[in-house]
């Protein structure tokens, strides 16, 4: 599954920046927060809380995370890092899982992105490789494509066949893309 993960975000950076080096925009760039071409790719990390916590049988779960975005690049970006928090609701095992929730990204520009999201999670090991997909709702890149891996690490598998795992953190890609 990391392989999976690794050639994903690869593939998802690569496309990016070859889309920036294409338009000649390879390099950072100031853009207006709405409307224009967009391919904006941010690495980052996350740490994720699930309430109360994934067990092995699939079960309803409350979960709040936040994390941080930096480098930010591409065609039509704007600050180079930001913070995030998200949180939102699903049906979670040790094995799969699909959610819905709300994601808010503070720039650090002081402007702001609100995403709503469709999650799904697959947890090889106990190991969580989520898939989001979404929108930009309101703020910087209104009405842009977002989509997010994420790959959350756990230090106590047994926890599935206890009480449950209720923290996970790892490393994140967020992509930006708007046609137009």
């Amino acid at each position: 599954m990391r392989i999976m993960l690794r050639r994903f975000l690869a593939t998802t950076s690569v496309a990016a920046l070859l889309t920036a080096a294409a338009t000649g925009s390879a390099a950072p760039a100031l853009a207006t927060p709405t409307g224009g071409p967009l391919a904006v790719i941010c690495l980052g990390t996350e740490a994720t809380l699930y309430n109360p916590g994934v067990v092995l049988l699939p079960r309803v779960n409350t979960f709040a995370g936040s994390g941080t975005y930096g480098p930010c690049l591409g065609l039509g970006a704007g600050p180079a890092s930001g913070t995030t928090t998200l949180s939102g609701t699903g049906t979670f095992s040790c094995l799969a899982g699909i959610a819905t929730g709300q994601q808010t990204l503070n720039w650090s520009d002081g402007t702001s992105s609100q995403i709503s999201f469709t999650a799904l999670s697959v947890r090889p090991a106990g190991e969580s490789v989520l898939i989001f997909s979404g929108t930009v709702t309101s703020g910087r890149y209104e009405g842009a494509a977002v989509t997010r891996a994420i790959q959350l690490l756990t230090s106590d598998i047994t926890a599935c066949l206890t009480t449950g795992i209720t923290e996970l953190a790892g490393p994140t890609e967020l992509a930006f893309t708007r046609l137009a």
